[in-house]
């Protein structure tokens, strides 16, 4: 029997606006399901129908607009029912601004309701037309100049539709003939996406993308500092430590030698990808070399032995933070793609980084919630649930095919349906430093986002 909308939503917004979105979001974030879920489309006319459930949510402009039988209607239901308008708000209001904003408006109004929603009361998204959402963002994304960590995850996703198209073609030289200008690249996250310049190479046979990736791959082991462990940092430059002499931003912690002594996961999922490419274009295991290094220290010094999950960063050889859900996700995505990148890696190469996965999965099985979510912070229950980290073990997982984790697979693909609107996915944990304690990562914020990953995770094709 099909799932009934608890409440209603008029919109004179456009459909992807950031305020619509993150109006959406909280609602999918408390399983409460609204007019429109299923058809991806807020209705934008009004219609007696609304008035059929106990609260309505609508904004300034969709209320000019009732004729005035359609207002007196609206008065009568109001004495009643609960009626919000969502969009007082100020117009300057940043991407932050408005999630929280969009938070107290709908958790104020869901306390009308008769009792709290679970995941069982939501619908599932039809997934093709998810991913046919996905693929329409993840072009549009590329129609811009960008090259941050978005270029990896959306380049990766849109492979997962379109692969051998000589549209994907197209984008990758695009990216890459706007990218190859830039003589230096600050931070991990920009780096990472230059690893489908040899997915270009092995396309079209042509080599200056990844000839130009190779280069930036030594530029960087050359001019990165390195941890007292050896290991390569995942940003700045040891002749310029505070990015004074490059770049449009003087200072700025990212693009600093700041970090020089920490391992972090993210560093994995950037490094694994370049390095591992850079292996396979040019035949050199001194590249793969150091992805192995890296992933053994984390597997060495960030696993707890106890459970197999990884705390998000080492200092020292000693593990720090908390084990983030992302943390997880990050190193996961690196070992995922250095297999993906360097399918012909020797065979022992490949034994070690399946074991490293198959360690962090064991713990995973262990801490996934009834909905198939995991919590934004693994091993702590009253953590809120994260999609971002759930995106990538059903996608890594899934790539496996192993029977131990059909079920996890499975259970977390469902839930994904449940929390996906227009391609976007809500309950992602916003971008994420790093910090000595829980308490700072149980209160990041959480937002829609699109992210072209989630195309992994639910495209049965991807192999």
């Amino acid at each position: 029997m099909p799932l009934s909308p608890q409440v209603a939503i008029l919109t004179s917004l456009e459909q992807d606006s950031l305020l619509l979105c993150a109006m959406v979001s909280r609602l999918i974030a408390r399983h409460v399901n609204f007019t429109g879920f299923l058809e991806n489309h807020v209705p934008e006319q009004f219609s007696p129908e609304l008035l059929k459930y106990p609260i309505l949510f609508l904004d300034r402009q969709a209320l000019a607009r009732l004729t005035s039988a359609e207002s007196a209607q609206l008065q009568e239901y109001a004495r009643s029912n609960i009626v919000k308008v969502y969009d007082y708000v100020g117009a300057t209001a940043d991407r932050g601004q408005l999630n929280a904003h969009a938070e107290i408006l709908v958790n104020s109004a869901l306390v009308h309701l008769e009792r709290p929603y679970t995941m069982d009361d939501m619908p599932r998204q039809d997934a093709d037309r998810t991913l046919d959402f996905i693929c329409r963002k993840a072009k549009r994304y590329f129609e811009g100049q960008n090259h941050n960590e978005f270029t990896l995850h959306n380049l990766r996703g849109l492979e997962s539709l379109i692969s051998q198209s000589d549209e994907f073609i197209a984008i990758l030289e695009s990216v890459f003939s706007y990218n190859r200008g830039h003589e230096r690249f600050f931070n991990h996250d920009q780096i990472g996406g230059w690893a489908y310049a040899y997915r270009h190479y092995q396309l079209t046979g042509r080599r200056e993308f990844a000839d130009a990736m190779v280069k930036l791959a030594d530029q960087v082991i050359a001019s990165r500092p390195r941890t007292p462990e050896g290991i390569l940092s995942g940003s700045g430059f040891t002749d310029d430590p505070l990015a004074l002499h490059h770049g449009e931003f003087p200072g700025y912690e990212p693009h600093c030698t700041m970090r020089r002594n920490l391992v972090y996961t993210e560093i994995l999922h950037f490094h694994g990808a370049l390095f591992a490419a850079c292996a396979a274009y040019s035949g050199k295991q001194s590249y793969l070399d150091e992805a192995l290094l890296l992933m053994r220290h984390i597997r060495d010094y960030q696993l707890d032995p106890t459970d197999g999950l990884p705390f998000h960063y080492s200092i020292g050889g000693k593990p720090g933070g908390v084990k983030w859900g992302r943390a997880a996700a990050h190193a996961l995505w690196g070992a995922d793609l250095m297999l993906q990148f360097h399918p012909d890696m020797s065979d022992c190469y490949r034994r070690e980084i399946l074991e490293f996965i198959d360690h962090i999965g064991t713990g995973l099985l262990k801490t996934q919630m009834d909905s198939g979510l995991w919590h934004n912070i693994l091993d702590v229950s009253l953590s809120t649930p994260e999609t971002s980290c759930t995106i990538c073990f059903a996608a890594v997982f899934g790539r496996l095919k192993d029977e131990k984790y059909s079920s996890m697979v499975l259970k977390a693909r469902n839930a994904l349906l449940a929390m996906s609107w227009r391609g976007g996915i809500a309950e992602n944990c916003a971008g994420t430093g790093l910090a000595a304690d829980a308490d700072y990562y149980i209160k990041r914020p959480h937002n829609y986002l699109f992210n072209a990953l989630l195309a992994l995770a639910l495209n049965k094709l991807e192999s």
